[in-house]
Formats: C-alpha cells, structure tokens, sequence
C-alpha cells in the first residue's frame, strides 16, 4: 500500500510540474461521468467535443468515428440522431493520418503540413492554426475513434497558441476513459439501427401482404423498400419468359427491355445478385437514362426476386444509390436483409402474378362470351380454347 501512495505521489508531482491541476483531474472525472449519461452516440460524441474545448482551452473540436465497413471516418451530427452524417476517408487529412498510424500529432501551424486539407476553411472563411489529434481505442486496442482538437486559445481575445506538454498529457488521460464509452455507444447505436431496419422489415411485409394487385404490390415495393437498405431509388422489372423481355410498371405506362438488357437482364437470365460500387465502370450499364434526366447512378443492388418453388426468376429488383451519410456502397447486411425479405415478398408476388394473369384472361373471355351469339357450345368450345392457351403458355414457362 505504501508503493502505491508513493507511486500516485509521484505521478502528482510529475503532473504539477507540466500543469496538470486537480482542478483538471476533476473536471475530467465530471466530463466523463456526463458523457456516460448520454442518450445516444451523437449525443456522447456532443458532449465530448464540448468538454474537450473547456478542458483544453481551444476554440473548436471534434470527434471521427470509425466506420469499418464502408472505411470511413464519421462526424456525427451534434443536434439530430436523423441528420445526415459527414464522411471522410478514413486515411484523409491530419485525422486519417491518425487513425493510419495510430499516433499523436501536435501541429504548431496546419497551413505549413502537407496532410491538412485547406477545403474547409475556404469553404467556411476559418483559419486553422494550431491542431492536436489523438486516436481513441477501446479495451482491445482498437481505434474506435479520432478526436481533433484546434486552435488553442492565447492570453488574448481571439488569438491562438500552439498546444503544449500539459495538453497532450490531459488529452492522453481523457481518451484513454472514452475508447470504452464510446465503443458501448457505437454497439448501441448499431442495436438500434437494427432494430428499426427489422420493424420497417415488418411493417412493410404486413403491407405487401394485404391482398393487393400487382400493381399496388408493384408500386409499394418499389416506394417503400429503399428504406430497408437506405437507399435513394428502387425499380422493380416483371421478367416475362415467354417473350424474353423485362417489363416494369411506372403508373399506368409499361415500359419493356430485352431481358438480356443491362444489369436487371444480367440479373433476370444468371439468377445471381450484383452489388456494384461504382455503375459507370461496368460496361453493362447504360448511361442513358441518366444522361437524359441529369442523375448520376452510382452504386447498384439488384437480386433475383425466385418462385416460391425455386425454379423461376419472376421478377428483378434494383436498388440505387446509398442515401446521403449511409456510406458509399451496399453491404453485406443489406444484400442479407434483402433476401430475407424477397423469400417472403417473392411468394406474394408470385401469387399477384398468377391472379392478374387468371383475371385478364377472364375478362377476355367474358368479352368473347359477350359479342358472341351463339349457343352454349359456342360459349364452352371458347372456354376450352382458353384453358389450351393457358396450359401451352404455362408449359413454355416451365420449359425456360
């Protein structure tokens, strides 16, 4: 027990020299008992970049969150859990510097390294002077986070500083707290995200399985899918076996492609699902749809939407364009969530097609029946002629 006070006595002192009050001690142990209170990860990282300027002394802060998946790091937004989020690289600038090497950098004047972008500040009219940036880790080493920390504050009003020892000391002791707290916040937040993806899963199956029409069920899936996957736009195309085409409904207009067609036919005829990062470099896509209305496709889902027997592609549905602040490609997750979600829906579909089918065929017949005025044989021999064309149509899309 005597080592050890010793031990803290030293560590005291050694902190007194560059500092380090229990003043500072103290106003840490409140930051991080705030942060442990908060509601949410954009709420925690709120507080830390907060806190971070009244510990330190600097004029603005922030906190990069590492994102894995898509390789990036992510500026929460402060205000909204709902706002979009800001991403970089995550081996851009002084920050991705950081999480690269997974050291501390203490810059006297940003303007003269060759790793900080400028873009903001001419965006914005602020001058970055003076930076401090450290990783954050979690109980397993891992980087977690970046926190960056500028512009220290001099003596007078509105001037800046170099940070010194005392800075990069206090900063050490307060990330060393927040690797563990925020990497709770992170898992968190990826229960939550998962659980709203599993109740839109849901709410959207209870829709499509209200009995509707195949256009209803067309227009629905098409409008209310993309936020399964955070997605900008979603298509969904009918393949029709018989005349090698695909077909999509856009009100009451259908529009029909050779099934061989671009990226949906490549779909349609292999069965076999695409993630694309980048739809202009493959030489399947066609630009001209986005040429004509000034869009730019970036990333592409599409999946094979399967019989409920297994044997028959029905239709292809392809989803385009990760949403703003949802990283810049579909993910593995999504593409699962997607097929969980096309072995339900493709049964539904499956028997909206087969209904709209038997029904256009009676209306036809009522049709025939009606301008027809002989007798009943007449009535029954065009029945049987339609049952033949339905079997013969039947039998050839077995046979595809």
């Amino acid at each position: 027990m005597g080592n050890k006070n010793s031990q803290y006595k030293t560590e005291a002192k050694s902190l007194e020299k560059i500092g380090v009050t229990a003043e500072h001690l103290v106003g840490m142990l409140d930051m991080i008992r705030r942060i442990n209170q908060a509601t949410s990860l954009s709420n925690a990282t709120a507080l830390v970049v907060e806190q971070a300027c009244i510990m330190l002394g600097c004029d603005r802060a922030t906190v990069f969150i590492v994102d894995p998946v898509n390789e990036h790091l992510v500026i929460k937004h402060a205000n909204s859990d709902d706002a979009v989020d800001i991403r970089i690289p995550w081996n851009s600038g002084i920050a991705g510097h950081v999480y690269m090497t997974g050291e501390t950098v203490n810059i006297k004047d940003a303007y003269t390294d060759g790793r900080f972008n400028k873009e903001a500040d001419v965006a914005t009219g602020y001058k970055t002077q003076s930076i401090l940036c450290a990783p954050i880790k979690d109980s397993r080493g891992e980087t977690v986070a970046v926190l960056q920390v500028i512009n220290k504050q001099g003596t007078k009003f509105g001037t800046f500083v170099p940070f010194v020892e005392k800075d990069i000391v206090i900063l050490d002791h307060l990330r060393s707290q927040l690797g563990v707290i925020l990497q709770n916040y992170l898992i968190l937040d990826m229960q939550r995200a998962t659980q709203d993806r599993i109740n839109a899963l849901l709410d959207i199956v209870k829709s499509v399985n209200s009995g509707m029409g195949l256009a209803s069920l067309t227009f629905t899936l098409t409008n209310r899918t993309p936020a399964l996957v955070h997605a900008e736009r979603c298509t969904l195309f009918m393949v029709d076996h018989v005349n090698s085409q695909l077909y999509s409904l856009q009100g009451a207009v259908e529009i029909r492609i050779p099934m061989s067609s671009g990226l949906a036919g490549s779909v349609a005829t292999e069965g076999k699902p695409l993630n694309i990062r980048d739809a202009y470099l493959d030489p399947r896509f066609n630009q001209d749809y986005d040429r004509k209305n000034n869009f730019r496709t970036k990333q592409i889902l599409a999946l094979p939407i399967v019989s409920t027997d297994g044997t028959t592609i029905i239709a292809v549905i392809q989803l385009i364009n990760k949403s703003p602040g949802f990283g810049e490609a579909f993910t593995e997750e999504d593409v699962d969530l997607m097929n969980i979600f096309l072995s339900i829906a493709g049964s539904i579909m499956e028997q909206s097609v087969v209904f709209a089918k038997q029904s256009r065929r009676l209306t036809e017949f009522e049709k025939m029946t009606t301008s027809t005025k002989g007798t009943g044989a007449d009535a029954r021999k065009l029945m049987a002629m339609s049952l033949v064309e339905e079997e013969e149509e039947d039998s050839e899309t077995d046979a595809e």
